[in-house]
């Protein structure tokens, strides 16, 4: 008679038992060792670090000093969206509601305070936040980090006020019912075969206009941009490899064109083309800070935060000594170059690795140790550009200037970045995978 020893259901079992086992060991390895290495300083209160912005380096900061310190985030908007992924939703809009965080909800979760307003200036150690109730609040600090980031073209740009849109993007309804606006007028357009022109072509340009064409294949797509060619900082191999695959799926470039703002300059530009004036223009060009509440000499003239080699605010005549007191820190994409750093491109993972090592300089100021330099990230240079959701690249780069290789291109490039996309947002929900994946990477 056979035991139960040998039964496949019961293999089965033990198996899943074995995996549940060593799923629980690691989870508990790793908060182990965030707790061992965010110790409790000896101090009889904690010092207060407002964290302005809430963004991949903002949320990452805090995950960092929550334990340690009195934390409060300040945020314009209610939610956390994850950007690089926001391409798609423009194609899927029932994506979007997974690819957003509610700052309430996971800041009540890391027992830190949240503020929903705009930073209107620092003023002694205090910062004045213009609440949306059109009040002014004011928030006291030890520390603050600026994590406020910078607009990629008009597709991510927030609105300011309510006044000033009729959707207002502040409130997470307002965002989801911009895109699914915006996915009806693509379905409508892509009915009647209509011409759409996307303005800048670099990564996050080239992403969009691909995924429009899979997505709506009807659709004459047009894309434009300034410079000589696709994706001017990738290496020719690259390069090459996305404007074949442009010119396959019939995405007509056009390069070394400024575009103009006014209608009537456009039109004549589409007919020097011999190409219909476009019924959608989707501008995807420039960067621009949002740092406009900072002292005047700790901006650049383009309005990027000047930095120390410790990534602290400085007022450009005494950069090593860091202004405000030094008492204030910058991350991110609004930051200008980091004095003795190659350029970093301006994405989430150097902002994290920024994030991550601020963190490390409050503790070691609150303990009254000497601060250290930053440093050109081991991963910086890795970035991945999807063609559409079955194609792509993905670079290796030593710095911003170097160009690089291609890594891998294809398919798994998509998977690649599937794999980052959703356990990068269950991180920012503080969910157990997201946070096992990324817990020593930075």
């Amino acid at each position: 008679m056979a035991n139960g020893r040998g039964h496949p259901e019961s293999s089965r079992k033990r198996c899943r038992c074995y995996r549940l086992l060593l799923l629980g060991l690691v989870a508990t390895l790793a908060t182990a060792t965030e707790r061992l290495a965010y110790a409790p300083l000896w101090t009889k209160e904690k010092k207060k670090v407002v964290v302005l912005g809430g963004g991949f380096a903002g949320l990452a900061v805090v995950r960092h000093l929550r334990r340690n310190f009195e934390v409060t985030l300040v945020d314009a908007k209610k939610y956390f969206e994850f950007i690089p992924g926001m391409v798609r939703p423009y194609s899927n809009p029932d994506l979007h509601r997974k690819l957003v965080v509610d700052y309430a909800s996971v800041c009540k979760k890391m027992k830190v305070s949240w503020i929903w307003g705009a930073a209107e200036k620092l003023q002694g150690n205090e910062v004045v936040v213009q609440l949306n109730s059109s009040d002014q609040h004011r928030v006291a600090y030890d520390y603050c980090v600026v994590a406020t980031g910078c607009d990629f073209g008009s597709l991510w740009a927030v609105s300011p006020t309510s006044g000033t849109r009729p959707i207002d993007r502040r409130y997470l309804e307002g965002r989801q019912k911009e895109i699914e606006k915006e996915y009806d007028q693509l379905t409508e357009l892509a009915d009647r075969g209509a011409h759409v022109a996307v303005i800048g072509a670099g990564f996050v340009g080239v992403e969009f206009a691909t995924e429009l064409k899979h997505y709506f294949p009807s659709l004459q797509i047009s894309l434009a941009s300034r410079s000589e060619c696709c994706c001017p900082t990738m290496p020719k191999s690259a390069r090459s490899y996305i404007q074949k695959y442009l010119d396959k799926h019939n995405i007509t470039t056009y390069y070394q064109v400024e575009y103009p703002n006014e209608d009537a300059a456009a039109n004549t530009l589409w007919t020097r083309f011999g190409r219909p004036c476009p019924e959608r223009v989707f501008k995807s060009m420039g960067m621009r800070p949002h740092c406009s509440f900072l002292p005047p000499e700790c901006l650049t003239e383009k309005g990027w935060v000047k930095m120390t080699p410790t990534l602290q605010i400085a007022n450009g005549s005494e950069a090593d000594l860091g202004a405000i007191d030094g008492k204030v820190f910058a991350i991110g994409s609004c930051i200008d170059q980091v004095p003795g750093v190659d350029p970093l491109p301006k994405n989430s993972f150097p902002a994290e690795e920024m994030a991550a090592h601020v963190a490390r300089n409050i503790r070691r100021s609150a303990r009254g140790k000497k601060m250290k330099p930053f440093y050109w990230p081991l991963l910086a240079g890795v970035s991945a550009t999807s063609l559409g959701p079955k194609d792509g690249v993905l670079l290796l780069q030593r710095n911003i200037s170097s160009g690089g290789m291609v890594a891998l291109r294809g398919r798994a490039v998509v998977w690649v970045k599937e794999i980052i996309r959703w356990t990068k947002v269950d991180e920012c929900k503080l969910g157990i995978l997201g946070r096992l994946f990324w817990h020593f990477v930075h």
